[in-house]
């Protein structure tokens, strides 16, 4: 297999090809440098992973450490529709799986509802007890 240098076929003179191949060879070097240190710093990180897993689970902490653009965008990562508060309860018109294994005991403490906004309920749902919608259609369902 013939592998082609470009100084020898005349696409670049060979003063351009040494000192490109220079600065690649130094660019190699360096992020095999970097790929080795990351390599062997994973115990430091695993470490510290480690010593403060358990301050995930205090969510209030977390919160609290925010600043109002960061709260905003930890509110949303666990309420993508939006929470809003209303008579004393803090509502959803959606919860994400990952918070509904906590829903009914939340729902029990009066903490959190999850129900459509008063809006929403005029809108004609796509199943349900009136049936499926399909391209203008509705079929009735039965159980």
């Amino acid at each position: 297999m013939f592998i082609a240098i470009p100084w020898i076929d005349n696409t670049i003179n060979q003063e351009t090809y040494e000192r490109w191949y220079a600065k690649i060879n130094v660019n190699i070097r360096l992020l095999k440098g970097t790929i080795e240190k990351l390599h062997n710093d994973r115990h430091g990180v695993q470490t510290i992973l480690h010593k403060n897993l358990d301050k995930l689970s205090d969510l209030k902490s977390i919160y609290n450490q925010c600043d109002t653009t960061q709260k905003r965008t930890f509110i949303k990562l666990g309420f993508d529709r939006g929470l809003y508060y209303k008579e004393g309860t803090y509502r959803t018109p959606h919860l994400k799986d990952e918070l509904s294994h906590n829903y009914q005991i939340m729902r029990e403490k009066g903490l959190l509802l999850c129900e459509k906004k008063e809006g929403l309920l005029k809108e004609v749902p796509l199943s349900g007890e009136g049936g499926i919608r399909t391209r203008g259609t509705v079929s009735s369902t039965t159980v």
